[in-house]
């Protein structure tokens, strides 16, 4: 059995809690969305072990960065329609503010540019990495910060950043030819592994 496979579709066709979507997780009473008390009942049941798909973020970035892998290691658009899905969904509802936690679902949007050629998903992650290199907040040397939709965390530099938003930047600079973002992914990664280094030998 191909377990790839099997953890894919389990993704886009069980969803880890109740079968049918975003648009089932939600009443929406005039310009708010509440979430559903059965929605809320099953991610308790499974431990909240779904991705909360009713939330733009980096839970879901990561998870459709395994989904993408999916999609082209077995050649299912399945996967990428799936994505699709989820991503016009929150078009619609409306994106949060941008944060280096919440920049990785930009690389399933560029993805989905690839495929679909729709000009809303280029320039939403055009924004997106011109918001890294401008406004994102940095810390010692040009770091930068980790900073999550919940709270700021006031120069606190975290490996994960290298994947939430280093990831994003390598993959924008590669598409789109500009050096600068390949540089800053790979000026990330030196930086937090040197900080990182630092941190052991404190320990």
């Amino acid at each position: 059995m191909n377990l790839l496979k099997l953890a894919a579709d389990k993704t886009i066709e069980q969803k880890y809690t109740i079968p049918n979507f975003v648009f089932d997780f939600f009443d929406r009473r005039g310009d708010v969305h509440y979430v559903k008390q059965g929605y809320i009942d099953a991610a308790e049941k499974y431990n909240r072990i779904d991705m909360r798909y009713d939330a733009f973020d980096w839970q879901n970035g990561v998870g459709f960065f395994g989904l993408f892998e999916a999609s082209r290691v077995l050649k299912d658009d399945r996967y990428l329609e799936f994505i699709k899905e989820w991503v016009e969904f929150h078009i619609q509802k409306g994106l949060p503010a941008y944060t280096v936690n919440s920049t990785i679902p930009y690389y399933a949007i560029l993805q989905l540019y690839k495929k679909y050629g729709d000009d809303k998903y280029y320039a939403l992650c055009d924004r997106a990495a011109k918001y890294i290199m401008a406004e994102g907040i940095r810390a010692d040397e040009g770091a930068l910060e980790h900073t999550v939709l919940e709270s700021r965390n006031a120069s606190q530099i975290w490996a994960d950043t290298t994947f939430m938003a280093g990831i994003f930047l390598a993959e924008w600079g590669k598409f789109t030819g500009n050096i600068m973002y390949l540089n800053e992914a790979a000026r990330q990664i030196l930086l937090h592994y040197k900080y990182l280094i630092i941190f052991f030998i404190l320990l």
